[in-house]
């Protein structure tokens, strides 16, 4: 039990790690970074003059502002929404596209003309070409906005540790210890961590704990401990560990029955296996074979499921089982068939038989 707990643990943990490290930190490696080049920006939205209203305006083309953004190059401008921009730098401005080209041409800090209309009246408008605002910083992990403004190769390095409080099976207390750390050094039978929080680096000893993963010196780990006692270390980030720490999970034993339902419930059915009655409860995963329809009372089924305690069955399939024809309705059926075929008469037979000779008429 406390080896699955745990297996259960680091596996969360090193799926936070996994999410968090890209390819490069999760190698040891820098991430590299950059500065953003200046974007210009108007503070516009516009949109393409259509039909409809050019005719209004006696326009042939232009864009028209929808929106100003409070506070921008355009607002500073004295530009309103619905004014109509003809021209940019002594440019045609005929579409949207004409207008985007000629401010991702120009720098921040260009002055750029603008012509248009504002109702009837001719307007002039000299904008200073601004620099488009980065989007607010997102946090890494959803409902976290703490977070914000961490890049994603260095979110590891924020991760100090903590701890989890739990009980096993028979309700002893459990204390799981996180500590999220890079490894300082590695010798014979030992290997350094060095704590994320800052605090002295630890030394532990690999005959003693298990390992997962391939340590080396500048390496991410999480070292999980039960009731202070150091139990796994592990690299993060890898999804290779993820799944041997999967694999290393017991997984749960199935066992299959065949019987015959003698009652049916909203929660299960109660089976007649051989000279004893199996209580089956049904998973809320269950799936029932061919139809759920017919699982009745009476019915042939085969049941696959985990057992929970004596006499108990937790189903996760049912296979309802075809019901075998009786021979006196066989033979009923054999001599039907026979009558029809001496009297002459025709008939249907299945796709998979050849057809039936006629006898002869006498």
């Amino acid at each position: 039990m406390k080896k699955l707990i745990i297996v259960l643990v680091a596996i969360v943990v090193l799926g936070l790690a996994g999410f968090i490290l890209p390819a490069a930190a999760q190698e040891g490696t820098p991430t590299p970074t950059s500065t953003p080049t200046p974007t210009p920006w108007l503070g516009l939205e516009v949109a393409d003059v259509n039909a409809k209203l050019a005719q209004e305006l006696g326009l042939n083309l232009g864009v028209i502002v929808l929106k100003v953004v409070e506070g921008g190059p355009a607002a500073q401008a004295g530009m309103l929404a619905k004014d109509i921009i003809l021209t940019a730098s002594q440019k045609p401005v005929n579409s949207v596209a004409d207008l985007l080209a000629i401010v991702k041409a120009s720098k921040v800090g260009d002055v750029l003309a603008l012509t248009g209309r504002r109702g009837d009246a001719p307007m002039t408008w000299k904008v200073t070409v601004g620099e488009k605002p980065q989007p607010e910083p997102q946090s890494l992990i959803p409902g976290i906005p703490e977070l914000a403004g961490i890049a994603r190769g260095q979110l590891f390095g924020h991760i100090l540790g903590g701890q989890i409080n739990m009980t096993d099976k028979d309700g002893n207390p459990l204390t799981i210890q996180l500590l999220a750390g890079t490894v300082a050094a590695l010798a014979e039978g030992s290997v350094t961590v060095k704590p994320n929080d800052g605090s002295a680096n630890v030394t532990y000893n690999t005959n003693e704990v298990k390992v997962i993963g391939k340590l080396e010196v500048g390496a991410p780990v999480v070292v999980v401990s039960v009731n202070n006692q150091p139990r796994l270390i592990a690299r993060a980030g890898a999804r290779r560990l993820l799944q041997e720490l999967n694999q290393s999970v017991p997984k749960p034993a199935l066992h299959s029955l065949r019987g015959e339902v003698k009652e049916v419930s909203a929660q299960g059915i109660t089976l007649v296996y051989g000279d004893k009655e199996v209580k089956v409860v049904f998973s809320q995963d269950l799936k029932v074979r061919p139809d759920k329809a017919q699982l009745v009372a009476g019915a042939k089924v085969m049941v696959v499921g985990q057992k929970q305690e004596e006499g108990t069955l937790l189903a996760s399939q049912i296979v309802v089982l075809p019901q075998k024809i009786a021979p006196k309705a066989l033979m009923d059926k054999v001599n039907r068939l026979r009558t029809k075929l001496q009297q002459g008469r025709s008939f249907t037979p299945h796709p998979s038989q050849p057809t039936p000779l006629r006898l002869p008429q006498t």
